[in-house]
């Protein structure tokens, strides 16, 4: 499965199509939540909620946040 071009969280309908499970996204996916550094997408609870590990301030950082939340997802 290919990744996407960065998926926009913060449009209602990409959302919809995500909780819905209509579109399903790999973890990893780079998705954008409002203006700055992109996020990436860890996965979708079933409840609805989206989990998605964001810019630390390095990149580094960032990496280690995105392994821990795959870890507790």
């Amino acid at each position: 499965m290919k990744y996407l071009p960065t998926v926009n969280l913060w449009d209602a309908a990409m959302h919809a199509a995500i909780t819905s499970g209509q579109l399903k996204l790999q973890r990893g996916q780079w998705v954008q939540c409002g203006a700055g550094k992109k996020s990436r997408y860890v996965g979708t609870k079933k409840s609805g909620s989206l989990w998605v590990a964001h810019w630390q301030g390095t990149t580094a950082s960032s990496n280690q946040r995105f392994k821990a939340l795959c870890a507790a997802f």
